[in-house]
């Protein structure tokens, strides 16, 4: 577009001092520097007092019908009688009569005939006559345009992809996506089409429908079957956008009495995702012949980012899907658990105590029939132990306790208490060394997992150690507290070591056990927000440790 003309001015300052503009004009008129005024794309032309022109550059031939030969030394309103009463002859007669430089912008002809510009023209006075210099503006006005364009495209692309990495919410994005259209592409309405299974576009988001007389509701009811739309079906089998310049012209065109009244012209560009058209970004004017195939470019970058945005929230739902269909399912095999566990330890509890009456009587039983009671006695207590640690291992996965500090000193107590047979059958020595600093935690899985860390120390002490020993002790710093439990036992490999914490996972079989304690450990500590380990090597005994968040000071 031509900028409009504004009136002439002085030029502030002059670009060349009067002795230059003169020297240059003596030269051109000289023949010097033709070579070089030829090869500038600027108009330069030089009108002499007798108001002939004297000189007139290739580029000032591309905007006259006449040569420069025809030109040249012809006065100007004989092969120019038109530039009478215009603005560029006033000009010109200023700054004869003035001696003085102007500049002024035009939008039309500056030499006789031929093809009309937009120039900025500087004329400058010297002795012989007038300098006329004159840049066709309307390649720099197109080039300014053009990187105004794409400053915006930019912009756009970078708030969408802002979005983009702060929310998942599809409506959201689409949404910020149709905003984003408005700034780049010039048009009356735009909506957003998704692609269903079944083959169907219907529209996902829109706007500026209900500005122009269209109930959005009505727009979202429509479905549209890809395959029999022409213009989308292009889409899809090109992947690249499709212009309808004008609807009431094109015979591929599917009318609509909801939307054809407003519609003049349609510009579409394909979401596609991994080669899969998710959707269809669309754009409506009420104006015919409203979109260029720059237009077009630029609707297919901001239709990519859509493609991100669907991609990523279908992801998104899919995995809130999973884990919703994942909570269920916990939910159901809990509820199980506890079922099966209820209906089990009954029963074991009601052998448990035959077991123990005919233990009573072991007197008047035989040597077999007294081995084989205490083997029921054994392995349904060992059920038992099995049954509630698995009940324990569930309930910590969803277990919700108040993280309080826990005095250690009470807890040891009540662990050494539970296994004092066991240490006294084995003759092994449980060693509390130096202070016991509390840490932040669950008074209950806290015993439970010094319980589970002394019974793994006595049952891998080894059957012939002559000193066995357990020894706990601990460690703080203002942000941690760490605990270690030490046996001088049979010590594991660093292979058997990657196994410890896994559920059911057993070193030997001489060692018993059901494989769930170290586990049981794992969970409480993750779930406390700590960390745990094992330092050991085959004959040189274990150190398992684990760090809890220390009490602040209040």
């Amino acid at each position: 577009m031509a900028p409009s003309p504004r009136s002439s001015v002085p030029l502030e300052p002059t670009p060349l001092p009067d002795s230059g503009i003169q020297k240059l004009a003596f030269a051109i008129a000289d023949g010097r520097f033709r070579e070089l005024l030829d090869a500038i794309t600027d108009i330069c032309i030089i009108i002499d007092r007798d108001w002939r022109y004297s000189f007139a550059n290739q580029a000032a031939s591309r905007f006259t019908r006449l040569n420069q030969h025809e030109l040249i030394g012809k006065p100007v309103t004989e092969v120019y009688p038109e530039i009478i009463g215009t603005q560029l002859y006033t000009v010109f007669r200023q700054v004869m009569e003035r001696r003085h430089p102007m500049a002024f912008t035009l939008a039309g002809h500056i030499l006789p005939g031929g093809i009309p510009g937009d120039f900025d023209v500087r004329v400058y006075p010297f002795e012989d006559g007038l300098l006329c210099i004159a840049p066709d503006i309307a390649e720099r006005q197109r080039a300014e345009e053009a990187e105004r364009e794409q400053r915006i495209l930019a912009e756009a692309l970078r708030d969408t992809a802002a979005t983009l990495n702060s929310t998942l919410e599809l409506s959201e994005v689409l949404q910020r996506i149709l905003v984003n259209v408005e700034r780049v592409v010039h048009h009356s309405i735009a909506n957003i089409m998704l692609v269903d299974e079944y083959g169907y576009a219907q529209v996902a988001r829109s706007l500026g429908y209900q500005e122009h007389g269209i109930d959005p509701s009505m727009l979202h009811a429509i479905r549209l079957k890809v395959t029999d739309t022409p213009n989308l079906r292009l889409m899809e089998e090109t992947g690249k956008p499709v212009m309808v310049p004008s609807v009431n012209n094109d015979g591929h065109w599917i009318s609509d009495s909801r939307t054809d009244p407003w519609i003049q012209s349609n510009l579409g560009a394909p979401i596609i995702s991994r080669g899969e058209v998710l959707g269809f970004l669309m754009l409506d004017s009420l104006q015919p012949h409203s979109f260029t195939e720059d237009q077009a470019h630029r609707l297919s970058a901001l239709a990519d980012q859509a493609a991100i945005a669907i991609r990523n929230a279908r992801i998104y739902e899919a995995a809130q899907r999973s884990a919703e269909d994942l909570r269920e399912r916990n939910n159901e095999l809990d509820a199980f658990g506890h079922t099966v566990a209820h209906d089990l330890r009954a029963p074991l509890q009601i052998i448990i105590g035959y077991a123990d009456l005919l233990l009573s009587e072991a007197e008047s039983l035989d040597e077999d029939m007294r081995s084989s009671v205490q083997n029921i006695d054994l392995f349904a207590r060992k059920m038992n132990d099995l049954i509630n640690n698995l009940l324990l291992f569930a309930t910590l996965r969803n277990a919700q306790s108040v993280i309080v500090p826990v005095e250690i000193a009470p807890v040891l107590e009540s662990v050494r208490q539970r296994f004092s047979d066991r240490l006294r059958d084995r003759g092994i020595t449980l060693i509390l060394a130096g202070e016991l600093p509390p840490v932040m935690g669950h008074g209950p899985w806290i015993e439970e997992v010094f319980a589970n860390l002394v019974e793994n120390a006595i049952k891998y002490i080894g059957a012939t150690n002559p000193d066995p020993r357990i020894e706990i002790r601990a460690s703080a710093n203002p942000e941690t507290v760490r605990y270690e439990i030490i046996d001088n036992g049979i010590g594991i490999s660093v292979d058997q070591t990657h196994q410890l914490f896994k559920l059911f996972s057993r070193l030997t079989d001489q060692a018993g056990g059901l494989g769930i304690g170290l586990s049981i450990v794992k969970r409480i500590i993750t779930r406390l927000g700590g960390d745990l380990g094992v330092i050991s090597a085959p004959q040189q005994g274990s150190t398992f440790w684990f760090e809890l968040p220390a009490p602040t000071a209040d």
